[in-house]
């Protein structure tokens, strides 16, 4: 089994109506890259973030030399960047939700009077049995940003601490109605789960789900190819390599396969030899600025 995550970063294909700042569309090259890489892989699963609407992931699906079904949730974002799967029609049968207006647990007393929802959705995948009945559930998620443009919430913690709190909700809800089915949550975080200085908003996620780690701890991957993004600092002069993006899931009796699991350095099918972008110029040549995560099992871990 191949699962692939990527959050390709402003992918519009087709003008959105709700994209802001005269957002342009994907350039082909950069387009042509990335389905020229999904159609080398041809995961069975895929998960990405910032795909802008529906019709930009119906032009994507078609593009690619496997049959995928598409399931798609703009939620709440103000911009246009919805959430997304592909399933290979031949894999599994599925059942797809969405929870756009489940109503998040209180951060701050105003929370109380004006609830908050998720920025964009949780994306709810079920892979099911003949009944519908699902053996394996995936939940994908684009969780706050560190943007504030109404300047009222530094850094974005109090709604990705929210987030963060009513995507544990769901999976423990879940776990009660179907008990012994695996979940695993996926996407991009939008903060750093682990290492020195772990984002405080996630503290209630490792205390509450306690056997869901990421992928890369599970296999003990070294910290140096546990990044997705470059983050470059023009005052600094600096790149800071952190990653935003994970899969987390439970132990598992077939272990996935550390060969052919990690994120993808792209820069090496862009013929660089440098290594990660270090600055604004050299990550404009990527098709995203993130990198994909691709996991794979030798069989079904489900």
């Amino acid at each position: 089994m191949k699962f692939l995550i990527w959050n390709l970063e402003n992918f519009f294909l087709v003008p959105h109506i709700k994209s802001s700042f005269d957002q342009p569309l994907k350039t082909p090259s950069k387009v042509t890259m990335i389905v020229e890489l999904l159609n080398e892989i041809q995961p069975d699963i895929m998960f990405f973030c910032e795909m802008g609407g529906e019709d930009s992931l119906l032009k994507l699906k078609s593009q690619l030399n496997t049959e995928y079904e598409s399931f798609y949730t703009e939620g709440n974002s103000d911009r246009g960047i919805g959430i997304s799967f592909l399933a290979k029609k031949s894999f599994a049968s599925y059942r797809f939700f969405t929870h756009t207006h489940d109503l998040l647990p209180p951060i701050t007393i105003d929370d109380k009077k004006s609830p908050r929802k998720f920025s964009r959705d949780a994306a709810e995948l079920w892979l099911c049995d003949e009944l519908g009945t699902p053996k394996l559930i995936i939940w994908g998620v684009h969780l706050k940003s560190g943007q504030d443009r109404q300047g009222n919430d530094w850094r974005g913690i109090r709604q990705r601490s929210a987030e963060v709190r009513g995507l544990v909700a769901l999976v423990k809800l879940r776990q009660q109605q179907y008990p012994g089915i695996q979940q695993w949550l996926g996407g991009d975080f939008n903060g750093q789960l682990y290492g020195e200085k772990p984002d405080s908003e996630f503290e209630h996620l490792h205390v509450q789900l306690p056997k869901h780690r990421d992928i890369l701890e599970h296999l003990e991957l070294p910290q140096s190819e546990r990044w997705s993004f470059a983050l470059n600092s023009k005052m600094q002069g600096s790149t800071n390599l952190i990653q935003l993006d994970y899969l987390l899931i439970p132990p598992q009796e077939i272990a996935p396969n550390p060969q052919e699991t990690g994120f993808m350095h792209l820069w090496q099918r862009l013929g660089v030899s440098a290594g990660w972008a270090k600055n604004a110029s050299e990550k404009e040549l990527w098709p995203s600025d993130h990198l994909p995560l691709l996991a794979t099992w030798p069989q079904r871990p489900f």
